[in-house]
């Protein structure tokens, strides 16, 4: 009798990611940097993984989720960086649900994403 159903619209976004080959120690100086250029990841929970430029996972992920803050008030999307190995959260970041764009720069990892339309069905 307590159960809620809720309907939620999926919203795509797509963009790209740099990261450099030295991940979070990587030096200033550092010109290691492997492009990402065609991520696609929707806002319920969407993970991507960001890759070396050989094609080989680099260990570390980008989550896209729709979260709540101050006890359950505010919606947000929150764009997460995330280790593989442990599952930890590196840095994130948050906009309203209705944001166009969301994006994260940590020095080693550089994050753009803008909303897109959804995948065509098949």
């Amino acid at each position: 009798p307590d159960a809620r159903a809720e309907a939620r619209r999926v919203r795509w976004y797509a963009g790209w990611a740099a990261i450099n080959g030295g991940g979070p120690e990587a030096r200033a100086e550092s010109s290691d940097w492997h492009m990402n250029r065609e991520l696609r990841i929707s806002n319920e929970g969407g993970r991507a993984a960001l890759l070396w430029r050989d094609g080989k996972n680099s260990g570390y992920s980008l989550e896209l989720e729709r979260a709540t803050y101050r006890d359950g008030n505010v919606p947000v999307v929150k764009l997460s960086v995330i280790e593989d190995a442990g599952g930890r959260t590196l840095a994130y970041a948050w906009a309203n649900p209705e944001a166009t764009r969301i994006g994260i720069n940590l020095g080693w990892l550089q994050v753009g994403l803008d909303s897109a339309a959804p995948a065509p069905s098949r």
